[in-house]
């Protein structure tokens, strides 16, 4: 399972972006395999989706 923690991964670019998430590229640097973290936009708070 991978890291859930934002400080595991290489942040590499934006992918795409909607009304209420952004897809990013990022490297788990754990495993070196390359992923598609979310960040979902919620007002003023940003959370964010590794699994």
């Amino acid at each position: 399972m991978g890291c859930r923690r934002v400080e595991c991964y290489e942040w590499l670019n934006r992918i795409e972006e909607g009304t209420s998430v952004v897809v990013f590229r990022a490297r788990d640097i754990r495993t070196d395999e390359t992923v598609a973290p979310k960040k979902l936009k919620m007002g003023n708070v940003s959370y964010y989706i590794t699994n």
